[in-house]
């Protein structure tokens, strides 16, 4: 973390950060506009025997040897979300990163490279359908609505109908204007590339990630020329020869390996690894033994199959301090949502500091809000400072902007404020906020001639007030302060005065 700050500022950093998603998302729909889905049809029954025997055996035996050994699991992984989300990553194999290992290789287009991709091709369909049917029951169970489980999967049918219905023939009639033999105009590119962006977002909105949905508008796209043709002319070489070294590297900037301070979390890391490859291997060597290939193409086609690379960085970015983040379509369904209303100065600052511990559970999501006067009534005081110093390390250590996010709000007055934390606060289970006792600025002003619990503080008293009925648990958080020998005041610890309930990160550990 310390190189990662010296090399990029916080402002850098979320450019470094958006350019190299846009990259890589971009990387992900040039791989789709040249894949031609006729090979599925053409490999048959072994692709799809190799792609369900050789993905499950993986993903069931790291999950049978973790049960086995559970109690030799180091704490910080005993978490069976955590343990899931890494046998089923490390269990498939991506079709990205295939398409680019046979096209080095000159394999593209060999009997045995089809018969790869289409596997892969294959299994990746399987998951999209299982993992959509997946989330859809995970939603209606966690808010005990069936309804909400039915409406969750008909906004994934709806998107893929957006794209078969809506995308593709825009794209098409865009392909169709163009006269032969030319290159796609710039308005015409520009409108596709859009369209892809546009659909990455909407996948990310129906709980997918942003790659999914440029994926697939590639794949049901015309290739060749004069699309496919015009993106390898204009956009091959910028994309993959600069954006997305910079993708990789900010990935591996995301990782904190010192994390991992145990000999016996590393070991078990790379247990899980190697049975998972092994698993996966001896899968696909089954099935080709089984259907009559020759002994070299079924250990080729085995080897090809447990080959990782650029999806495997993306999978590293999240296990951040020493543990595996749970994917969005698991996490959005089941997580508790927690806030932090952040107005400034220590209490602020201690609450947030515990806020940030708590979201070290990957089953919980933090929101920061941080509420501001508009720039010209902003102070610039050292009490200013400190706070900007740990905003802008919790953005840069923390937010991802799926689990942990981080949101500014601005406000003139007590009554903006109220209005905010009104329209919001039905969001989360918990929210913490600093005492701030005595303390009234601009943005809580007049809320205090109201105190029905003087104790909480202004902004405790307002969201323990009736007016909000109690319908979010509240933390509110004081720093302590002591006088020593000499006087001077020391930070002696951390005093939570509360409303309802307390709640204490031990209450998210998930074993």
């Amino acid at each position: 973390m310390g190189f990662e700050k010296l090399l990029f500022s916080m402002n850098s950093w979320e450019h470094v950060n958006t350019l190299s998603l846009l990259s890589f998302m971009l990387f992900i729909f040039m791989i789709g506009v040249k894949t031609d889905l006729d090979m599925i049809r053409k490999t048959g029954k072994k692709a799809i025997a190799v792609a369900i025997v050789g993905t499950f055996l993986s993903f069931f035996l790291v999950l049978s040897l973790a049960y086995a050994f559970r109690s030799h699991i180091p704490p910080s992984f005993r978490n069976r979300v955590l343990i899931s989300t890494f046998a089923y990553r490390w269990s498939m194999t991506s079709y990205t990163v295939l398409t680019c290992t046979l096209t080095e290789l000159n394999l593209l287009t060999s009997k045995l490279g089809r018969l790869a991709m289409s596997a892969s091709l294959i299994a990746d369909f399987v998951n999209l359908t299982v993992s959509a049917g997946f989330q859809s029951y995970l939603i209606g169970s966690k808010q005990k609505d069936l309804l909400l489980s039915g409406m969750s999967f008909l906004a994934f049918l709806g998107f893929i109908g957006f794209i078969v219905f809506v995308a593709r023939p825009v794209t098409v009639w865009i392909v169709n204007r163009t006269p032969e033999g030319s290159l796609l105009d710039e308005p015409s590119l520009i409108a596709v590339i859009f369209l892809a962006l546009l659909c990455g977002v909407l996948s990310e909105a129906i709980g997918f990630h942003t790659n999914m949905g440029a994926f697939l508008f590639g794949l049901v796209i015309p290739g060749g020329e004069p699309l496919g043709v015009t993106l390898v002319e204009r956009l091959e070489r910028l994309v993959e020869g600069v954006f997305l070294p910079m993708y990789v590297v900010q990935s591996g900037l995301r990782v904190d390996l010192a994390g991992l301070k145990y000999i016996m979390e590393w070991g078990f890391i790379e247990f899980l690894v190697l049975v998972s490859i092994l698993g996966k291997f001896f899968g696909v060597l089954f099935v080709c033994l089984y259907c009559k290939m020759s002994t070299r193409d079924a250990f080729s086609l085995a080897l090809i199959m447990t080959n990782k690379g650029i999806l495997e960085v993306e999978n590293a970015g999240f296990w951040l301090d020493a543990q595996v983040g749970v994917l969005a379509t698991l996490s959005t369904a089941t997580m508790s949502r927690v806030a932090v209303y952040f107005f400034g100065g220590p209490d602020d600052r201690e609450a947030l500091a515990y806020g940030m511990r708590i979201a070290e559970n990957d089953t919980v999501g933090l929101t920061l809000v941080r509420f501001r006067p508009p720039k010209e009534l902003r102070d610039s005081g050292m009490e200013m400072k400190l706070d900007d110093a740990i905003v802008d390390e919790f953005r840069r250590r923390m937010v991802d902007d799926n689990r942990v996010v981080y949101r500014e709000e601005v406000v003139i007055d007590g009554e903006g404020t109220v209005g905010v934390i009104r329209a919001m606060s039905s969001q989360f289970s918990l929210l913490i906020v600093g005492r701030r006792e005595g303390k009234e600025s601009r943005l809580t002003e007049g809320l205090s001639a109201w105190n029905e619990y003087p104790e909480l503080g202004v902004v405790g008293d307002l969201l323990a007030s009736t007016d909000f009925g109690g319908r979010v648990s509240t933390l509110v958080v004081q720093q302590q302060t002591r006088f020593g020998a000499g006087g001077k005041g020391q930070t002696a610890g951390r005093q939570k005065v509360h409303h309802q309930r307390q709640v204490a990160p031990a209450e998210f550990d998930e074993e």
